[in-house]
This record gives structure tokens, sequence and C-alpha cells, in this order.
């Protein structure tokens, strides 16, 4: 088990959560490996230089959360799925926008530095 309790978070959630989900995380650590991994609002997040990225199973769908401006800067890149207020929503049968993932964490770490 690791310290970051991404472990025990995944224990609570299905096995194709799981699967979708792990993906995520290992995509993310892959991108920007020197941030610092925690769960915070009961879910998965990252954090570097002030900047946060946290993602979550529901019921239905998985979400990323990377923040209001983040939603409203790539909307028209984001128009697959379903916004809320700083939330991307992503169906379980749709695929992983891995690439759509890395423009959104590049966007903000340029940002920060």
């Amino acid at each position: 088990m690791n310290g970051d309790g991404f472990d025990v978070y995944y224990q609570t959630i299905t096995n194709k959560q799981y699967e979708i989900l792990k993906q995520v995380d290992d995509y993310v650590t892959d991108l920007i490996p020197e941030a610092t991994k925690k769960i915070a609002y009961g879910m998965p997040s990252f954090y570097l230089k002030g900047y946060s990225l946290h993602f979550g199973a529901f019921k239905g769908h998985w979400s990323l959360f990377p923040g209001d401006e983040i939603t409203e800067s790539f909307k028209d890149e984001l128009s697959a799925y379903q916004l809320s207020k700083g939330t991307i929503k992503i169906k379980y049968q749709q695929e992983i926008p891995f690439a759509l993932t890395k423009k959104i964490v590049e966007y903000r770490i340029k940002q920060i530095k």
C-alpha cells in the first residue's frame, strides 16, 4: 500500500471503476511525477504548486475536477462530456480522454510556472 491513500479509495469502488481510475492515476502520475498525491474531498487528488486535479468514481460516470477556469477555457473541446462548475463528467462507456487530460494538465502547469 502506498502512503497517498489512493489504495484505500480504490477499495471502495467497483472493479470497472478501478480499471478506469487507475489508468487516469498512472497517466497523470507520468505527466506530473513531482505532484503530491493525496485524498482530498474524499477522492484521489494531485497537487502541484497550488494547482489541484481531483478525480473520482460515481454511479453512472467518473469525473475530473480541474476547476472552473479549465472547463471554461476548454469548453469547445469538452463538448462530448457533461460539464458542471469545474467538473468534467465522463460516462464509463466513453474512452478515457488521455490527450485532452494532457492538454489540461500542461495548460495549468504553464500558468503556475
